[in-house]
């Protein structure tokens, strides 16, 4: 197997062609969940093809609980966030791909300071590195966000953007709801 620490998640035009002939027993599947957090990257980590994963994934969860989620009959990908912002981010916005299972919702735990006192508010001081690091810039002169996007511009003009949900977690921010000061 693979290091899960080196799944490649770009897109890939033979991911649902991968062969399908080896078995996945349960702990591989636990296991492959484990390191990877998802089904698509879990199928990607055992080396077959997302429809042959999906028909183990599903015997498994039933096996479990009895329960499972699903759309169309498949199991989803579910996501966590520790800070929304008060509402959760549509998937188009958050990955730049749509998901129909995946709509913004209200989320307001996430703003309640007795029940998330860690992100209902919260504060970080981010260095000029990190944020050019996170735009793939040298330098960064200035900020300004515009429409869920950040704009970054370096000392030499040069300009790059970022949905607020990239630029989250490339600088490891809790939530991409958040104010420049």
């Amino acid at each position: 197997m693979s290091n899960p620490d080196k799944i490649n998640l770009s897109g890939n035009p033979n991911y649902f062609d991968r062969p399908n002939s080896k078995p996945i027993t349960k702990a591989m599947a636990v296991n492959a969940i484990a390191k990877t957090g998802s089904n698509y990257a879990a199928a990607r980590y055992l080396n077959v093809s997302f429809n042959h994963w999906k028909k183990f994934a599903k015997l498994y969860i039933d096996e479990e609980s009895g329960l499972a989620i699903t759309y169309m009959g498949n199991p989803i990908s579910a996501f966590y966030s520790s800070s929304s912002g008060g509402f959760t981010e549509s998937s188009l916005n958050a990955f730049g791909t749509e998901i129909p299972y995946l709509q913004p919702v209200a989320d307001p735990v996430s703003i309640d300071p007795l029940r998330n006192p860690n992100y209902a508010s919260w504060t970080r001081t981010l260095s000029g590195l990190v944020v050019a690091r996170a735009f793939g810039l040298l330098d960064v002169q200035e900020l300004v966000i515009k429409d869920k996007r950040i704009e970054a511009t370096s000392l030499n003009g040069t300009k790059a953007s970022l949905r607020l949900e990239t630029f989250r977690s490339r600088t490891g921010l809790p939530s991409p709801f958040f104010n420049l000061n």
